[in-house]
């Protein structure tokens, strides 16, 4: 499993209108690197041998200074899924055969710091199939999606609903800590 390739998707470009600001350069009161840095290493500690995020220009740098791909659009994102699509088309064009990726939205940086807990037990049990962590019978982040999987992101089911449109088939794997359920909505 450690020697299967896999890949990293962190949507970053949002506008944080929620939250009153971009989420990729929050910084909340539990640790001070902002949350796009945050959700880089939870990834790369899980094992994802490349990590791509999509951002706004303001953010490219910050990215890049810790060794991550930083896509920019080239005109803003209205949604997550079109984040996820830009995202999507690189990694399908990269020489490296992944066998999968971690998606993984920025404002869940919480739950990728967690998910090497639970990611290659989940793996191990379920190969050929997308997964979603759950506590207390809730889903949360990252999103496991085998290579197979990756064609159901461009559905127009989520162009319609987004991409838990991609994963309402997804294997649910129980896990113990509540971070996977974490999601910044607004400033702390």
């Amino acid at each position: 499993m450690a020697d299967d390739p896999f890949v990293g998707l962190i949507p970053a470009a949002g506008l944080g209108r929620r939250a009153g600001e971009p989420k990729a350069g929050m910084i909340l009161d539990d640790d001070p690197r902002p949350l796009l840095i945050r959700c880089i290493e939870g990834l790369r500690r899980a094992g994802a041998q490349q990590i791509i995020s999509i951002v706004r220009h303001e953010h490219k740098v910050l990215v890049e200074s810790i060794g991550a791909t930083a896509i920019v659009p080239p005109h803003p994102t209205q949604s997550m899924i079109e984040s996820i699509h830009f995202g999507l088309t690189v990694i399908e064009r990269s020489p490296q055969d992944f066998i999968g990726l971690l998606l993984c939205p920025v404002d869940s940086a919480r739950a990728a710091e967690v998910a090497y807990t639970w990611l290659n037990d989940a793996r191990a049990a379920h190969p050929a199939t997308s997964i979603v962590p759950e506590f207390a019978q809730q889903t949360g982040h990252p999103a496991w999606l085998p290579r197979d999987y990756w064609k159901r992101l461009r559905s127009e089911a989520c162009q319609q609903l987004g991409a838990r449109a991609a994963l309402a088939d997804a294997q649910r794997w129980s896990v113990t800590d509540s971070k996977v359920l974490d999601n910044v909505n607004e400033r702390p």
